[in-house]
């Protein structure tokens, strides 16, 4: 007969119940660091420094949306090389060298008289619109007026985003026009290259509606010209409300 020392149990569940004990404080250790990192990973100052500075492979880190080219696109005419493209490119091309442009285009009526591609670039790249798309909303802004879905853009931002009243009574003052010139008066910094700033912020974060919802007045409006990129945020969110659509839809269905 096999006598077994119940000590032996005892002292065997005392000992696994320390291994499971180390082994659960390990695993809380690794899910708070864990935890963290994932926090970090959404934060817009880490996702600052992870990416820098914006550049032409932004396209690739963000989401994005294809529009579809109209089915009788315009096309602009190549008139170079011609007298004015040798001017031309005698005073650019040594100007855009070594600053990392990858096209740049001078379009006169409706040709195409300069054209510059810098190293590596091929025009079938795919590029970020970058400030490109500030023509294209201001455009809609127009083609809204015309369709009657803004009544002018004399009318005051507060017609039709009114939360931002209670941000500054400064916005009694402040006319689509105002935003579409750049002469808003907002406390925006265009220029910081600080990972928490507002520019930082709203280039990297996730609700730019939330963002422009808590604006502030810096100047009154009209008073002076400062180019601020939130000032096409804020128009695009009023485009989006008279129209119902996203931006990307209204573009599409206006190409």
């Amino acid at each position: 007969m096999i006598h077994l020392d119940p000590r032996f149990f005892i002292s065997g569940w005392f000992y696994s119940r320390d291994r499971l004990d180390d082994y659960l404080k390990t695993m809380k250790k690794l899910f708070a660091i864990f935890s963290t990192l994932l926090l970090l990973s959404a934060c817009v100052p880490l996702r600052s420094l992870r990416y820098l500075v914006p550049d032409s492979k932004d396209s690739a880190k963000f989401e994005n949306v294809q529009i579809e080219k109209s089915a009788k696109p315009f096309r602009f005419v190549n008139a170079y090389p011609s007298r004015d493209y040798q001017l031309l490119k005698s005073r650019i091309d040594t100007s855009l060298t070594g600053t990392k442009t990858s096209v740049f285009l001078v379009i006169k009526n409706d040709s195409i008289i300069y054209q510059y591609l810098g190293d590596g670039t091929d025009l079938a790249d795919k590029q970020p619109s970058f400030s490109l798309s500030k023509s294209f909303v201001g455009t809609l802004v127009g083609m809204s007026v015309d369709r009657g879905l803004i009544s002018s853009t004399d009318d005051l931002v507060i017609k039709y985003l009114p939360e931002l009243e209670k941000n500054d009574p400064r916005f009694q003052r402040l006319t689509i026009q105002h935003v579409l010139d750049m002469r808003s008066g907002f406390d925006f910094n265009e220029r910081s290259f600080n990972p928490f700033s507002k520019i930082t912020r709203m280039y990297y974060g996730a609700d730019l509606e939330k963002m422009v919802g808590k604006i502030k007045m810096k100047n009154e409006p009209n008073s002076m010209f400062q180019y601020q990129s939130i000032n096409t945020q804020l128009l695009a969110i009023i485009l989006e409300k008279v129209s119902g659509k996203k931006l990307n839809v209204t573009v599409f269905e206006r190409r």
